[in-house]
């Protein structure tokens, strides 16, 4: 019998605006943006201790015909401290594609 105290935080890392986003993707449009891929930038998240700034998060959606339709496949990763990025790649996400305009917005 093990007993394990682990305390996790959960950190609320940002919400989507739509001008705010406009305005990031003219600016900061991703390198990796294709036509298979969007890209919806969410900023005004929880103040991150290291930084004393909010945490951000850039949701990178990826279309992807040759998985099953009931598959996502979903990372994380930090590229500067509490400032991530979510990868989904479904292919659910074509369909959306279809309807963005220049901004990535649908």
């Amino acid at each position: 019998n093990h007993n394990h105290n682990h305390t996790h935080k959960l950190s609320f890392s940002g919400r989507w605006d739509e001008s705010v986003h406009r305005q990031w993707y003219r600016k900061m449009r991703p390198d990796d943006e294709t036509k298979d891929t969007l890209s919806l930038f969410m900023d005004g998240g929880d103040v991150c201790d290291e930084t004393n700034k909010p945490r951000s998060v850039v949701v990178k959606m990826v279309c992807k015909q040759a998985l099953p339709v009931d598959r996502v496949i979903i990372t994380l990763t930090e590229p500067s401290q509490c400032n991530y990025v979510l990868k989904l790649k479904s292919r659910i996400v074509c369909d959306l594609m279809e309807d963005a305009d220049d901004d990535g917005v649908f």
